[in-house]
């Protein structure tokens, strides 16, 4: 009885190769909105609320670590901010990734009217994160400074 056994093994390795944890062509669904190419002008650029863009990659294990204090540190300020994950290895973004300077993964640029006000480059704690977030609203989320 070797042509069954045969067959039950070829059954069970496709059926693993066939499975999403092995499959290496399955990107997972970020929680933020994805933003790339020309939607920076008017999602980014055109804002009225300051906009967090967290550079990241799919191949990246610490921005896989992150991703979930950004998550979740983004409902702490909803209509406070707008939060957008930008993933570097899509070729659309190739020119964002070079005006931005983007040497390092994970990086956080927090931008005001078109203009990059904070960068952090790395892996903060969630409640590092907040303090900084808050700093950022304490001098740049004035109605008097976004309307200029």
């Amino acid at each position: 009885m070797v042509v069954p056994r045969f067959f039950l093994f070829l059954f069970l390795v496709w059926g693993f190769v066939g499975h999403v944890a092995f499959s290496a062509d399955v990107t997972p669904a970020p929680d933020l909105p994805l933003i790339s190419g020309d939607q920076f002008k008017y999602k980014v650029d055109q804002s009225k609320i300051p906009v967090v863009l967290d550079f990241w990659a799919t191949w990246c294990a610490p921005c896989k670590v992150y991703s979930p204090v950004i998550v979740e540190t983004s409902k702490s300020y909803q209509g406070k901010m707008v939060f957008y994950k930008v993933d570097v290895s899509d070729f659309s973004n190739d020119k964002t990734v070079q005006n931005y300077s983007i040497q390092s993964l994970p990086t956080v640029l927090v931008i005001v009217k078109g203009q990059v006000v904070e960068r952090w480059e790395g892996i903060l704690k969630t409640k590092d994160l907040k303090s900084k977030l808050n700093q950022v609203l304490k001098t740049w989320g004035k109605p008097s400074v976004l309307k200029q």
